[in-house]
């Protein structure tokens, strides 16, 4: 086999046992060689998520082990796809590509409530984004979606699965709010899709605003400023049947950082502000600055507090 880079395993420590005994730890990132592998152990903290009758989400935190030969670890690393899609015939790279490879093996078991049931690797914990929802600066993005945040989502999103593999749930964090994002599937079956999350984006944006959110001492001033121009008559908010209600909202928390700015994994950030940042699921939603008529709209040298002329 040669050397193989196991890039989707950089979420495990890895344990090689060669052939006498003696044990090669793979880091994350690391390079293997799979030449005088004879067995092998990936060892991962595993997050269970379940609901309660209440409604309410629950973490449980537990410990999987997963065992076999050389082979079965050469089958894993080959098997595992890049980009696919929930259907079992059809798979795309991040890049856009055909591939013939197969369905993984189910593995369901080790992640029950998590999973989705069906030909998935979510044992393994690895989760990527699907392309079209990673920034455009992201080496594997795809043409990205221009969504002002104030308005409705364009139509089109297509229902391709958000992840590989398919999840029930998955959370959004952010730099500019500091609620979080909790996009559940609409089909069970097929996972949370691109539209399933940016329809939960657009329906957070537009929530009430908290107590305790608008009465945030570093953002109260922004927040107003902005409620303010977003119900103004500037051609860059939503006009006639579109216009915003008279009530705080969370899009105006944002200030002028309205613009979907796509979706990556930040493990450090998401570390700093989740308890449980090792959750599979957890992602960050980058919001873009939007620069508003001058006429209208006028920020300080800090960008932060505005005046309306």
């Amino acid at each position: 086999m040669g050397e193989i880079v196991p890039s989707q395993l950089e979420a495990y420590r890895t344990t090689m046992a060669s052939g006498g005994g003696r044990n090669v730890k793979g880091e994350p990132g690391s390079v293997l060689s799979l030449d005088n592998i004879s067995k092998f152990i990936l060892q991962k903290q595993l997050w269970t998520i379940k609901r309660e009758e209440s409604g309410s989400l629950v973490i449980e935190e537990s410990t999987s082990s997963i065992r076999g030969s050389r082979q079965d670890l050469i089958s894993i690393i080959q098997l595992m796809p890049t980009w696919a899609t929930p259907d079992a015939t059809a798979f795309i790279t991040p890049r856009g590509l055909a591939s013939a490879l197969p369905v993984p093996p189910t593995l369901q078991h080790l992640y029950p409530d998590y999973a989705l049931p069906g030909p998935t690797l979510a044992v393994m914990g690895i989760i990527e984004l699907n392309p079209s929802l990673l920034p455009p600066s992201h080496p594997s993005s795809v043409p990205s979606l221009s969504w002002n945040m104030l308005f409705p989502p364009p139509q089109g999103i297509g229902a391709d699965p958000a992840t590989w593999p398919p999840v029930q749930i998955l959370r959004l964090v952010s730099q500019r709010f500091t609620w979080n994002i909790t996009v559940v599937a609409t089909n069970i079956e097929s996972g949370v899709t691109c539209n399933d999350v940016i329809q939960s984006i657009h329906k957070s944006m537009h929530e009430n605003l908290s107590d305790p959110e608008l009465k945030s001492a570093n953002t109260q001033t922004r927040t107003f400023e902005a409620w303010r121009y977003n119900r103004s008559v500037a051609s860059d908010v939503p006009q006639g049947d579109d216009k915003l209600p008279d009530t705080y909202l969370k899009c105006d928390f944002l200030g002028r950082y309205i613009k979907f700015g796509g979706i990556v994994q930040d493990k450090r950030y998401v570390k700093t502000v989740c308890a449980l940042s090792d959750v599979p699921g957890t992602f960050e939603l980058q919001c873009i600055k939007v620069p508003a008529q001058v006429a209208l709209y006028q920020e300080d040298e800090a960008g932060d507090c505005c005046t309306i002329c």
